[in-house]
C-alpha cells in the first residue's frame, strides 16, 4: 500500500477530481441536449447496428414509416 499523500497531493486530486465533475456535467448536458434534439426533429430518424437492425427511430420516423419502438 502506498505510503500517505501529502497535504499539497491531496488538495492537487481534490482540484482534478472537481475538473472531471465539471466535465461529467457538461457532458451530461451535451448528450441530454443532443437527444432532445433528435427526439424532437420533424425528420424521421433511425439507428441500426453492424448487423443492419434498426436500433432506434424517433417518433417521426415511427409516424412516417410505421414503426413501433417496441419493434426494436
Amino acid at each position: 500500500m502506498a505510503g500517505k499523500l501529502s497535504y499539497e497531493e491531496l488538495e492537487k486530486r481534490v482540484k482534478e477530481l472537481e475538473k472531471e465533475a465539471v466535465e461529467h456535467k457538461q457532458a451530461e448536458e451535451a448528450l441530454r441536449l443532443f437527444s432532445h434534439s433528435v427526439e424532437s426533429s420533424v425528420d424521421g430518424i433511425a439507428m441500426g447496428n453492424t448487423e443492419k437492425r434498426i436500433t432506434y427511430v424517433n417518433e417521426a420516423f415511427t409516424r412516417m414509416f410505421g414503426y413501433s419502438k417496441k419493434e426494436l
